[in-house]
């Protein structure tokens, strides 16, 4: 029997104290995205961040090559939006009580505005240089 695919979220996988659990036989994919107003300001965010990530302490090559291409989307609040996602399928398939842990960060070489999505906008966030929200870790458990 193949394994099905799990999606864990890591942004809210260290909202929830840094763990997830999945279904046992569960095979484990990261996700998460970048949401901005327009597809300029996606783009410009892709050529700015550089991802580090790591699986179980085994760094993932090229982690950037994981971006999608930006597309258009309508939030549940209304309006247009625009979204890349950065997707990693681990490949690793866990069984009851065996865990995986994953880590990230992305770190932006120059300054970045997004634009609110929400409405009613209310202008230009800017995130400076640097790592935008330090490294992320995410035990993952199957259950």
């Amino acid at each position: 029997m193949a394994s099905t695919s799990t999606i864990v979220h890591f942004f809210r996988c260290a909202d929830n104290g840094g763990q997830a659990t999945v279904p046992a036989g569960s095979m484990v994919t990261f996700q998460s995205g970048w949401v901005t107003a327009n597809r300029g300001l996606d783009e410009a965010f892709l050529n700015a961040v550089t991802v580090t990530a790591s699986v179980n302490g085994t760094q993932i090559p090229n982690a950037n090559s994981y971006w999608s291409a930006p597309e258009r989307f309508t939030p549940p609040e209304g309006g247009t939006a625009w979204v890349t996602f950065w997707t990693y399928p681990t490949g690793l398939t866990l069984g009851a009580g065996q865990s995986l842990t994953f880590t990230t960060d992305w770190t932006l070489s120059h300054q970045i505005a997004s634009g609110d999505v929400i409405p009613p906008k209310g202008g230009t966030l800017h995130i400076s240089a640097g790592s935008m929200f330090g490294t992320i870790s995410c035990t993952v458990t199957g259950a």
